[in-house]
């Protein structure tokens, strides 16, 4: 009988668990694996759930995925790990409330523990190592809370982006590879007590585009290296005067404060955003991230600072006017000594950058006054350049010195010689009748600047390990650049909106650019000079009726360039050898005078490009008939091209991604000639053009990091004007009011907005804001128009931004989004899906018009005439009615 009884025990056991591989206590569940977790988590007979044993190199996309009823749960893991394998999340809520997440180790994740608009949740004694991000709030997630945990060596400690309200307390955030809490658009949140050690770029970073975005608080409990940290908003009239040693000072949307005595060192920067009337006096920043860094800041006065020895720059001043810098000393650092961008009438006096990467730095900026600076030792030491003639009307006389050498910086002169030895940097603004010769110039970031100036002469002066050696630009004509040595420098010499100057008789070698860049210049002769071990000798581009001939071209990649098919010019008797290619193909130049050119190339550089298919390009019309055409050209490529991009063709360029050789490539709409070539990684979108730039990428994962980046390149030369470090990113960007945005597919799934400026920034200060999905894969190009970004994941969702913010304006479920780009006419939006054919919505709310088509849509949406084409992987093409979705 005791037998008969334990037997029904047993099954009575068995049939009470079946389905659920957690246990239960009584009071709580046990469990032991990511599902079981979830399954627990979705248990509502128990609020407490405890991790039993370790969970190793998890292989799935999400650990415990946003259980429907994990909410007024707590989830302890009683110091058990989490590790994924560099998968996506750990642990992620999606709004949930009211739980609390303790005594978990998290490790390995994209991002650890991911909170998406969720409220009231805490995270209390967890530890997060070797993750993206330890934990994030994101999409208005709020009043949330992380105490007595250990957030060491991710990239980024503590992520908040339109998180509100959030409290971090007790906290260590030391060695991460980024920044140890980064708060962008997060406005009230609260920092008390955590301490940050050793972050490589910031321990605190404060991001935002409007006043209340920088609404924080964040006490002097705080601390950077065991020093507090200073966070004033909106405060006036206050002194912060000979306090012990800090870590961080940050002003913002503050008046008439003043900062005297401070040392920081070891710490993060001073930081002034949008402040006015403030002085810094006596204060020293070394050995820290940054010195000063003032933004959208006037009427200011720094004196007797010193910033050096920083891992950035010493001095920035961005978007700011008529501030007042005094005695300062900028050493050592390693990016900018000081750095003056696109900001005006700011006066800088007894100025000391020395041993830095770039000393003294004027960028896009006008009517500044600068006296009595000292540039030495530096790895370029002085330069000015603008994007139009008035950024080179600034102030600077002969008081500066580049290594103890004078600068001449000349506006509106005439009939002047300068041959003396003791030449620092010289740059001549609208004048004419100028002569510079027999001068050995030290090292600079331009060496020589003719800038709408005319009829002077260039002659027998040395140039070395100059950034850009002489540039002639904005209707510089008719100059004599003769008998120059040109040494180590990215371009020798770059002609650029100026025409009929001679360039005779120049010696350019070891560059790692351009010797000789002739872009938008006409009558341009060019002749009897050596140019070697460059990049390129020499490069032509939109410029017509020059004439190249005599010059010697040795050991370069590329001997010639010729883009943008120059008109009329003359190119004759040149000669080299051992150039990786030889001239791209001068016999396709018509229009030319082409003669007696001996370049030797040690490979032929013809690659072929293959448009269409076999020797026909089909088209099919409104009908539905297949048209057949000849192919013009046809290039077959090494590597290859993806079956999912396509071109982009503009101005008669076509520019392709190609995977096989890791880039993309232009070539001539006409002839199929290659233009050039960039290495990018492996891309496989359709890049974008707007203004002049193409913006492209790696589509498909990267391991490297040297690829993981977006890139902006010059369209007609294929150059870098920027790039921005980045997980991997896919599909085709867009592009609005100088912001691009663009989807990363591969780590953790974010929309970016980047600023295009080309101005060279840091990825700090290129990133404007990310929008973040809550599950599945963000496949789709972005569209941006009106102020609007249109995306989509695969997991269904389309959604809309504010593109000035990233804030969500609608998100609905449509079905999930592969490869295919909304499509905005009028007020209706049209978006291909997978499985769920064409799909037609109302591009202010994300109402459904209508659905038509089917299957899986992979295909760009196409209108014309009032019909929508798309296709996908079902060998149909669709064309539907645009205002009900009726198959034609």
């Amino acid at each position: 009988m005791k037998k008969l009884m334990l037997f029904v025990l047993l099954i009575f056991v068995m049939l009470s668990t079946s389905g659920f591989a957690y246990t239960d206590s009584g009071a709580a569940f046990y469990c032991n694996n990511c599902s079981d977790c979830t399954d627990a988590l979705n248990d509502n007979i128990r609020s407490t759930v405890y991790l039993n044993a370790d969970i190793i190199d998890y292989s799935g996309a999400i650990c415990i995925n946003n259980p429907t009823q994990f909410s007024n749960k707590i989830f302890d893991c009683q110091q058990h790990t989490i590790s994924g394998g560099e998968t996506y999340n750990g642990i992620f809520l999606n709004t949930k409330t009211n739980n609390i997440i303790r005594n978990c180790v998290m490790t390995d994740f994209s991002i650890a523990i991911r909170i998406y608009n969720s409220d009231n949740n805490i995270l209390n004694n967890n530890t997060f190592t070797s993750n993206d991000y330890g934990i994030s709030f994101e999409s208005s997630s709020a009043y949330n809370n992380i105490t007595n945990s250990t957030i060491n060596f991710n990239r980024v400690g503590i992520w908040s982006s339109q998180g509100y309200n959030n409290t971090m307390i007790n906290n260590a955030l030391n060695h991460n590879n980024y920044y140890g809490t980064e708060l962008a658009t997060s406005d009230n949140s609260t920092m008390i007590n955590n301490t940050m050690e050793n972050n490589t770029l910031l321990s605190v970073l404060v991001t935002g585009q409007a006043y209340d975005d920088f609404d924080l608080n964040i006490d002097t409990t705080n601390t950077v290296n065991g020093k507090p940290i200073y966070y004033l908003f909106n405060k006036s009239d206050l002194i912060l005067n000979q306090v012990n040693e800090t870590g961080h000072i940050f002003l913002a949307y503050s008046n008439n404060i003043t900062i005297e005595n401070i040392t920081i060192s070891n710490g993060d920067y001073i930081y002034l955003k949008s402040t006015t009337n403030t002085t810094i006096h006596n204060t020293s920043v070394t050995n820290s991230n940054y010195g000063i860094y003032i933004r959208s800041s006037s009427y200011n006065n720094l004196t007797n600072i010193t910033a050096n020895s920083n891992s950035n720059y010493g001095i920035y001043i961005g978007s700011s006017s008529y501030n007042n810098l005094t005695n300062i000393t900028a050493n050592s650092n390693s990016n900018y000594g000081i750095y003056i961008d696109s900001s005006s009438y700011n006066n800088l006096t007894n100025i000391t950058a020395n041993s830095n990467d770039y000393g003294f730095y004027i960028y896009g900026s006008y009517g500044n006054n600068l006296t009595n600076a000292r540039m030495s030792n530096n790895t370029y030491n002085f330069g000015v350049y603008g994007t139009t003639l008035s950024h080179y009307y600034n102030d600077i006389d002969t008081t500066n010195t580049v290594e103890g050498k004078t600068i001449y910086y000349y506006k509106n002169t005439s009939d002047i010689l300068i041959d003396s030895s003791n030449v620092g940097y010289v740059a001549f603004i609208s004048s004419t009748n100028v002569t510079f010769r027999d001068n050995n110039l030290p090292s600079n970031i331009y060496g020589l600047s003719l800038i709408n100036t005319t009829h002077s002469d260039v002659l027998d002066n040395t140039f070395n390990s100059d950034y850009r050696a002489i540039i002639l630009f904005f209707g510089s004509a008719n100059n004599t650049i003769s008998g120059n040595t040109i040494a180590t420098t990215q371009y020798g010499i770059w002609i650029d909106s100026s025409d009929n100057n001679s360039i005779t008789d120049n010696t350019i070698s070891t560059n790692f650019g351009i010797g000789m860049r002739i872009q938008s210049s006409d009558f341009t002769e060019v002749k009897t000079s050596t140019i070697t071990s460059s990049e390129c000798g020499i490069t032509l581009s939109s410029s017509y009726n020059n004439t190249i001939s005599a010059n010697t071209l040795n050991s370069n990649d590329y001997a010639l360039r010729f883009i943008s098919s120059p008109l009329n010019s003359t190119i004759i008797n040149n000669i080299g050898s051992f150039n990786n290619y030889s001239s791209e193909r001068l016999t396709y130049l018509e229009g030319n005078t082409i003669s007696g050119n001996r370049i030797k190339a040690t490979e032929d550089d013809i690659d072929e490009l293959y448009y269409g298919n076999s020797s026909v390009l089909i088209e099919i019309n409104q009908s539905g008939e297949k048209i057949g055409y000849e192919l013009s050209w046809r290039k077959s490529a090494t590597g290859y091209y993806d079956e999912y991009s396509g071109p982009a063709i503009v101005n008669g360029i076509v520019y392709v991604p190609n995977k096989g050789f890791l880039g993309i490539m232009a070539f001539n709409e006409t002839t199929g000639e290659e233009i050039w070539r960039h290495y990018t990684g492996k891309t496989d979108d359709t890049p974008t053009y707007v203004d002049g730039v193409i913006y492209t990428g790696p589509g498909v994962p990267e391991t490297d990091i040297k690829y993981k980046k977006i890139y902006a390149l010059n369209a007609t030369t294929g150059e870098l004007i920027w790039n921005y470090t980045n997980e991997t990113s896919g599909g085709t960007p867009a592009v609005w009011n100088n912001r691009l945005y663009w989807l990363a597919r591969y780590g953790p799934k974010y929309l970016y907005a980047l600023n295009t400026t080309p101005e060279p920034l840091t990825d700090l200060q290129r990133h404007l804001w990310n929008y973040s999905i809550a599950t599945g894969t963000l496949e789709t190009s972005t569209t941006a128009i009106e102020g609007v970004v249109y995306g989509g994941s695969d997991s269904g969702n389309l959604f809309a931004l504010n593109a000035t913010n990233g804030t969500e304006i609608w998100s609905v479920a449509i079905g999930g989004v592969w490869d295919s780009t909304p499509m905005i006419s009028g007020e209706r939006l049209y978006i291909g899906t997978r499985g769920n054919g064409i799909k037609c919505l109302n591009k202010t709310n994300g109402n459904v018009f209508w659905t038509g088509g089917g299957g899986n849509i992979y295909s760009v949406i196409t209108l014309h005439n009032d019909v929508v084409f798309g296709g996908g992987k079902n060998d149909v093409l669709y064309a539907l009615n645009a205002t009900d979705g009726t198959s034609i």
